[in-house]
């Protein structure tokens, strides 16, 4: 793997493949398990697919961002944002291509696009991801709430590159099995999902960073005001740091304590107070357990021949389900996102103390049963998305 001292671009990844697969043109090779290899022609189209998806994720990522946080007007710092993000997302790409087990061609040609170890080069990607995007927003003071969250965030971008790259396929040797025309929309959506999550973690981290009595907003933002870039988003917090701080969707869980703590804490405790009932699941946002195991398998998987089962792919009859590319994380964090936001609307408790209230996130519309009695979340459901055929 390399480490970059300066970002790669398309154009030089494209141009290093051309040289590394200079020696394979005009020949047939096969793999060490007697496969035909991709030719360099192929390995030229699933390029520009990869390099496509990540245009058109921007885009994607910005009209997700953009609903997400309209009532903040973060239209006005959202391309500065996208921007830095999708330089960052460079170093991800560069090592998908570059990092390959035998250099550009070699590795694209005989092992494949990102043809690298996972786990310790993933937290290696997140280090060096965070410390690029920390560095050009003047973000250093909260790099310890981010970086162990750029791990997962590049598994994103590494399954949109992977899925982007699939799609394409050679031409000619079976007339049965043509390009694959959703690859590279499904791989849109992950990619933009990837820097969505970059933007929430950094918001996120800022609004721990203000609330947690470790700083306050004004020297934060002098702190970015080393960079052109972090000067806006800072200028843009400042305007926007109450309403910040009321947001569900970027409040942290409280760090554990030790066991000292937790023991000097237990024989002083503090006096109850009594809890009033909440009138709706927005108040209720920090409750970690909102989708407890049991509406999640029903949300998910279905308890029953026709009852729940919302993910793609499971066909129970008569439902609906979510789309192909969102994960069960995605799934359940945004019915959950749903449930705490406070722009949601709530019906009158029926008999059973259920109330329904409905949300659109990335332009599906989903519906929420929350039991106000146990203070959990029933089921959540699409209601903009064909249902599978009843029996």
């Amino acid at each position: 793997m390399f480490f970059f001292h300066m970002l790669p671009s398309w154009d030089s990844i494209r141009r290093q493949l051309d040289r590394d697969i200079a020696p394979y043109r005009g020949g047939h090779f096969r793999t060490h398990r007697n496969e035909p290899v991709p030719s360099p022609a192929l390995i030229m189209r699933r390029f520009n697919c990869v390099r496509s998806a990540f245009d058109r994720a921007e885009w994607e990522a910005c009209r997700i961002l953009g609903q997400r946080f309209v009532d903040l007007d973060i239209s006005s710092i959202i391309k500065d944002l996208i921007d830095v993000v999708t330089q960052m997302a460079m170093i991800v790409v560069g090592s998908a291509f570059v990092g390959g087990a035998a250099g550009a061609g070699a590795g694209v040609l005989f092992f494949g696009v990102g043809a690298v170890p996972g786990g310790l080069i993933g937290a290696a990607l997140g280090a060096q991801a965070s410390a690029f995007i920390l560095g050009i927003l003047g973000l250093e003071a909260i790099a310890e709430s981010v970086i162990d969250g750029f791990p997962r965030i590049i598994e994103y971008y590494t399954r949109g590159i992977t899925t982007a790259w699939q799609g394409p396929r050679e031409q000619g040797r079976n007339p049965f099995m043509g390009d694959d025309l959703a690859a590279q929309n499904s791989a849109v959506q992950e990619i933009a999902q990837g820097h969505v999550e970059v933007v929430i973690l950094l918001l996120g981290a800022m609004v721990q960073y203000i609330t947690r009595g470790r700083g306050n907003a004004r020297a934060l933002a002098n702190e970015m005001r080393a960079s052109a870039k972090g000067e806006r988003l800072g200028q843009w917090m400042l305007e926007h740091e109450d309403e910040l701080k009321k947001r569900p969707d970027l409040q942290r869980p409280e760090p554990r304590r030790g066991a000292l703590e937790a023991q000097e804490s237990a024989s002083h405790p503090a006096p109850k107070s009594p809890q009033p009932d909440p009138p709706n699941p927005k108040i209720i946002s920090d409750n970690p357990s909102l989708v407890d195991k049991k509406a999640e398998k029903h949300i998910l998987d279905g308890d029953g021949p026709a009852s729940g089962g919302h993910r793609f792919g499971t066909g129970v009859p008569g439902k609906s389900e979510l789309p192909k590319s969102w994960s069960d994380e995605k799934i359940l964090s945004t019915i959950s996102d749903i449930a705490t936001d406070p722009k949601t609307q709530w019906s009158s408790p029926d008999g059973r103390g259920y109330q329904t209230g409905s949300g659109n996130r990335d332009g599906i519309n989903i519906k929420v049963v929350y039991d106000k009695v146990k203070g959990r979340v029933v089921t959540g459901y699409p209601t903009n998305t064909p249902k599978n055929p009843k029996l």
